[in-house]
C-alpha cells in the first residue's frame, strides 16, 4: 500500500486537509456521507463507471463513523473521506454541471484513492463478507 499525496490529482490535497478537520466530528462526517449518497443517486447515470468504488468508500467511512469497523488507518480514512468531499463539491476542478465532463475529475480522484488504499479496502470488504450488510441503514 503506497500512499503518496505528492502525486495526487489537482484538488485532492485540499480535500484531504478538509477531511482531516471533518474526521474529528462523526456527526458532520455522517452528514457528508449522506450528501454523497444522495448526490450519487441523483447522478447515477453520470457516475456509473465509478459508482461501485464510491459506494465502497462511503461504506468504509460510514462503518468507521458508526463504530462498526475500526481496523483501518487514519491515512486510509483521510483518503476515503477526501474522495467523498471532492465528489460532493460541485465546483471542483471540472464543475459537475458541465454535461458529459463534470464527473471526469471525480472519477480520477476516486481511482487515485482506490489505487492508494486498495489493501485496506480489500480487508474492509473481507470484513463486510463476514457480517450481514444493511445497505438501507447505510443509505446506499
Amino acid at each position: 500500500m503506497h500512499k503518496n499525496s505528492e502525486n495526487a490529482p489537482r484538488g485532492f490535497n485540499k480535500a484531504k486537509e478538509k477531511a482531516r478537520e471533518l474526521l474529528q466530528d462523526g456527526s458532520r462526517t455522517r452528514t457528508l456521507v449522506d450528501k454523497a449518497i444522495k448526490k450519487a443517486k441523483s447522478h447515477r447515470k453520470d457516475i456509473s463507471k465509478f459508482s461501485d468504488d464510491l459506494k465502497t468508500l462511503q461504506r468504509l467511512v460510514g462503518a468507521y463513523v458508526s463504530g462498526d469497523y475500526r481496523s483501518v488507518s487514519v491515512n486510509t480514512l483521510l483518503y476515503a473521506l477526501a474522495a467523498i468531499i471532492y465528489f460532493v463539491n460541485p465546483f471542483d476542478v471540472i464543475p459537475d454541471f458541465i454535461a458529459g465532463l463534470g464527473f471526469i475529475d471525480d472519477a480520477g480522484i476516486i481511482a487515485f484513492v482506490i489505487k492508494n488504499i486498495r489493501g485496506e479496502l480489500q480487508k474492509f470488504e473481507e470484513w463486510e463478507q463476514t457480517r450481514p450488510i444493511d445497505e438501507e441503514h447505510l443509505g446506499i
